[in-house]
């Protein structure tokens, strides 16, 4: 038996997305201020205090490039934090979105395969509805997943420079000593609340 449903994003928690989007853009657009944009205050680019020309064409330009999203490196310490959970008897699930795009959803899917095999393909779920999933936290940088939906999860907000105004929700990051705590803490009110 489960010990509780873990639900862990994947870009921005186990998959770099802001490195590997830095890089890209450096390459393309070398005059362009892109390291403002991975240290905005918010997780929408658009909260920048001087923004790019042309930021949400060169933003698409980009991660639509075949190879985007295999490409994401790993955030240190979320492949081994997601095999221990799942070690530990947590039935752990990523949960990411691709938006409209297959070719995003097959990538997602190769990188997840490349880095923890085909078991945990099976264990992935793509969607842009989060809250439909069901389980007892769900990990994700992205601070506005709820969309004002009930949901059977509590989220726990992985720390990034764009989420620091969110004080609301337990935090945490795979180089916190206490992130196991955090999790098993937020799994234990969730699963005394129901």
């Amino acid at each position: 038996m489960s010990k509780g449903r873990i639900l862990v994003d994947m870009d921005g928690v186990l998959a770099d997305f802001e490195l590997e989007m830095a890089h890209r853009w450096h390459i393309y657009w070398p005059d362009d201020d892109i390291d403002q944009y991975k240290q905005r205050p918010k997780f929408k680019y658009s909260s920048m205090k001087e923004p790019i020309d042309n930021i949400n064409e060169k933003f698409e330009k980009i991660w639509s490039e075949p190879g985007f999203f295999e490409s994401l490196p790993e955030i240190e310490g979320g492949i081994e934090a997601v095999t221990s959970l799942l070690d530990m008897g947590y039935d752990v699930r990523v949960v990411t979105s691709a938006g409209n795009k297959r070719q995003a959803f097959t990538e997602k899917a190769n990188w997840i395969y490349k880095r923890l095999g085909d078991n945990w393909v099976r264990r992935l779920v793509v969607t842009n509805e989060k809250h439909f999933i069901d389980g007892a936290v769900l990990i994700d940088d992205r601070p506005e997943i709820a969309r004002g939906h009930n949901t059977t999860w509590q989220q726990i907000i992985y720390d990034q420079s764009y989420n620091q105004y969110v004080n609301d929700r337990p935090r945490l990051s795979w180089s916190d000593e206490d992130w196991l705590d955090t999790i098993e803490s937020t799994v234990a009110q969730v699963q005394a609340e129901r």
